[in-house]
């Protein structure tokens, strides 16, 4: 899918992705505080799959701090 087309949307999206609640996420991606619209919008199958797809990726990397190193070698 790739990023978002709509910039809020797509920093809405990663913010959800690192955790943060919907009310953090509206507000870090721009928008001002609206009850209805961070649930409206967190609903939306565009955000709701690009979600998603941030959360895979970020599962696939491997931080290698935490690796045991006796392992590799």
């Amino acid at each position: 899918m790739g990023r978002l087309h709509n910039r809020r949307h797509e920093l809405f999206a990663q913010a959800l992705a690192d955790g943060k609640s919907r009310c953090d996420a509206l507000v870090a991606a721009g928008y001002p505080f609206h009850r209805g619209n961070q649930n409206r919008l967190a609903k939306s199958p565009e955000i709701i799959s690009r979600v998603d797809e941030i959360r895979r990726e970020r599962a696939g990397i491997i931080d290698l701090r935490h690796l045991d190193r006796t392992r590799i070698l």
